[in-house]
């Protein structure tokens, strides 16, 4: 058999920290047990363990604020991958983000939130296809303290309208400049905020 030990360096990664990557540790090791014929990245036990404990209101962590400890703890681990055909029954990956990725993308998409007039509680538009984009739009927005209200890009241009307008949305992020931005809102190009 084989035996190891996990000695964290308490200054830098806290209890919970510890917890989650010595359990995605053993849930990996389990994994390989039961067949070990299996590439790590096919084992379908992504770090996730931050997002799995139990989230309750009363902590006064907001779920981005755990995403975002993710992309802290796992940053060069994947984080999002976006088959290339969402609707196949096995796609294949056409990209992945890692949490670094995702975090520094997200990042700048609240930054240009926040110069576009953005203020907490604020009702943001979403019109992105479901790609690496629709991700870190969503933290994007979470990060500069909106709210976001999904226009689907697919859907025809009079209703995405309407919705933005009963929601007085000013400003809405697009994948890309392919995107129709509805009327009388300021876009923000996702795909143009990338690196």
């Amino acid at each position: 058999g084989y035996e190891g030990s996990f000695i964290p360096n308490p200054k830098r990664l806290g209890e919970t920290t510890v917890q989650s990557i010595s359990a995605y540790f053993i849930a990996v090791i389990d994994a390989l047990i039961q067949d070990g014929t299996q590439r790590i990245g096919e084992l379908g036990t992504e770090p996730t363990l931050l997002l799995a404990k139990p989230f309750s209101s009363d902590t006064g962590i907001c779920i981005h604020e755990r995403i975002l400890e993710m992309c802290r703890t796992f940053k060069d681990s994947i984080a999002v991958s976006v088959p290339a055909n969402p609707s196949a029954l096995a796609p294949e990956t056409s990209e992945s983000l890692t949490y670094g990725d995702l975090d520094g993308w997200s990042s700048r998409i609240a930054a240009a939130l926040l110069d576009g007039g953005v203020k907490p509680g604020d009702l943001v538009g979403l019109s992105c296809f479901r790609d690496a984009a629709l991700p870190a739009a969503i933290l994007g927005v979470l990060r500069a303290g909106g709210a976001y209200v999904p226009l689907d890009p697919e859907y025809p241009e009079k209703r995405n309208n309407m919705m933005a307008s009963d929601a007085a949305v000013k400003i809405c992020i697009v994948s890309d400049n392919s995107v129709m931005v509805p009327a009388g809102c300021i876009a923000i190009n996702a795909a143009g905020l990338r690196s």
